[in-house]
């Protein structure tokens, strides 16, 4: 079960590889934004994730674009790793600077 790191909490957060992120850390206890309840529609848990993550399914592709979210974050509903991964939102007190945002 990999731990994974959530910037601005400094914090660790263990999360079973079969769970998506949003789940994991709803289930530990850590705050994460939603308002579809991890349904992948409203875009409101997206995280700057550095790590190993999948591609991005076509439902995630399309709540990004339909919700505006910044280049670069992924939604934590949509997200499965097991692999350590290190998170960043900025209502954990963290600012968020993307690769693609930073070329703009």
């Amino acid at each position: 079960m990999p731990t994974h790191y959530c910037h601005g909490l400094e914090r660790g957060v263990l999360v079973p590889a079969e769970l998506d992120l949003w789940s994991g850390l709803m289930a530990a206890g850590v705050p994460i934004a939603s308002a579809c309840q991890g349904e992948g529609i409203c875009g409101r848990c997206a995280l700057l994730i550095e790590g190993e993550v999948p591609p991005m399914a076509d439902l995630e592709r399309r709540t990004l674009l339909q919700q505006g979210v910044a280049p670069g974050l992924r939604l934590a509903c949509c997200v499965r790793s097991p692999k350590p991964l290190e998170l960043y939102a900025p209502y954990w007190g963290c600012l968020l600077y993307t690769s693609d945002a930073a070329d703009e």
